[in-house]
């Protein structure tokens, strides 16, 4: 690994290992090895393993709050799927956060209540998104439950979407991203009325 800021180093060397091997099977000798430095160099820096990760999820945490910015104007279907794309691929580059969920927040409960946070802004960002399509009358709805209902289904997908793929054994490539993507769009597509409902079905099938 090419010197510099060690603690960049570590960092950087963690996130590679957690996304690939798991949380639970790489330890802080793991680490320190990957990264060419003994034990004590490391605790220098990070105490343990779940300071490393806490440090982790303030990155994850700073970029997702970037990224996922409420609307406060109608998006057309294009800036909708970027800005799944951009959510996907962010929670794909941070992947160890979701596949080992239950893991981290069982054992570090700070994180618990860091994450509900930021399952809370999904949902919020997924109802503004249908309220404004609604209100510009390119989303039906029969019921106003119905946006509530549609937002937390959005927001379960993205947050557990890489779990499953995860089982299945998929690779997480840039196919898996753009698959996850094509979940969501579905999701939506059966409560918009045309034309904006056959371009947003034309971007899923391209994308699953």
């Amino acid at each position: 690994m090419a010197r510099g800021n060690t603690p960049q180093r570590i960092l950087a060397a963690s996130l590679t290992m957690f996304n690939e091997e798991g949380v639970a099977e790489v330890s802080t000798n793991h680490i320190a090895d990957e990264v060419d430095i003994s034990p004590g160099n490391l605790y220098y820096h990070f105490r343990n393993k779940e300071q490393i990760i806490e440090r982790l999820f303030d990155d994850f945490e700073a970029k997702f709050y970037d990224t996922l910015t409420v609307p406060n104007e109608t998006p057309d279907i294009e800036q909708i799927w970027l800005f799944l794309h951009l959510m996907f691929e962010l929670i794909n580059e941070y992947r160890f956060i979701y596949q080992d969920l239950v893991f981290l927040v069982s054992r570090q409960r700070s994180l618990a209540r860091r994450f509900r946070r930021i399952i809370g802004r999904k949902v919020e960002a997924g109802m503004a998104i249908c309220r404004l399509l609604t209100a510009d009358g390119i989303m039906q709805v029969s019921h106003a439950d119905e946006i509530d209902t549609l937002a937390q289904q959005i927001a379960m997908t993205a947050t557990f979407w890489l779990s499953f793929a995860h089982v299945r054994s998929e690779k997480p490539d840039p196919s898996a991203t753009a698959r996850s993507v094509a979940q969501v769009l579905m999701l939506v597509a059966p409560h918009l009325i045309d034309p904006a409902r056959d371009h947003l079905l034309a971007l899923a099938r391209e994308y699953r």
